[in-house]
């Protein structure tokens, strides 16, 4: 993995956010054998989840995908 999942994940579980995680990572975890690392978390967008996502994802480089 890489060290921004490493800061990410637990910053995620420990900042109270509801999420899971998909794709490659993911996959990887659960046996796959891809070549892909990237970290897609999709996430619940209640009012209350957002207010612990936003100081989660500062501790990494992080992209929205509509958002440079």
């Amino acid at each position: 993995m890489s060290a921004e999942f490493d800061k990410l994940l637990p910053a995620l579980v420990q900042g109270g956010v509801e999420f899971i995680l998909i794709g490659g990572v993911a996959g990887n975890i659960h046996g796959a054998s891809r070549l892909t690392y990237d970290v897609d978390v999709v996430y619940a967008r209640t009012a209350a989840n957002l207010k612990h996502l936003a100081p989660a994802v500062r501790v990494g480089r992080t992209h929205h995908p509509q958002r440079p």
